[in-house]
């Protein structure tokens, strides 16, 4: 099975995450702030399954990173999932092409469900490949 980045700079949100998706067979890396989880992304061997990415952390906001991942041809096609405290209707993050966005705190389950949508999701591809960098 290959990896998932847990990117949330909540650390006992974060560590709850990793562990849950740990007890559900996943392998997983975890970040602590933006800046951080591009370092994990970059020194990566491969990449990772799918990427749990908070919305609102410092240095970089989730929407900064995401926007450098997808413009790196090596990571613009890893399937992104949202956390945010927003509501959200009130963020356009689907017009960046994520494979979902999810309310915190989210059940095990909705987690699930949305990871299993996410690695069936191939973002930068189709009509929003020209706001990944193409």
């Amino acid at each position: 099975m290959n990896w998932l980045l847990v990117a949330e700079d909540h650390d006992d949100l974060r560590e709850q995450l990793a562990a849950a998706l740990r007890g559900y067979g996943y392998r997983v890396r975890t970040a602590s702030d933006g800046p951080e989880a591009l370092r994990i992304l970059r020194a990566a061997a491969d990449m990772p399954e799918a990427v749990l990415l908070d919305f609102l952390m410092p240095q970089l906001t989730g929407w900064e990173v995401l926007q450098s991942m997808r413009s790196s041809d090596r990571m613009r096609h890893v399937p992104v999932v949202v956390l945010t405290a927003l509501e959200p209707q009130s963020t356009d993050l689907h017009a960046f092409d994520v494979a979902d966005v999810l309310q915190k705190p989210v059940a095990v389950e909705r987690l699930l469900d949305a990871l299993d949508k996410a690695r069936g999701h191939r973002p930068c591809a189709g009509p929003l490949q020209r706001q990944c960098g193409s």
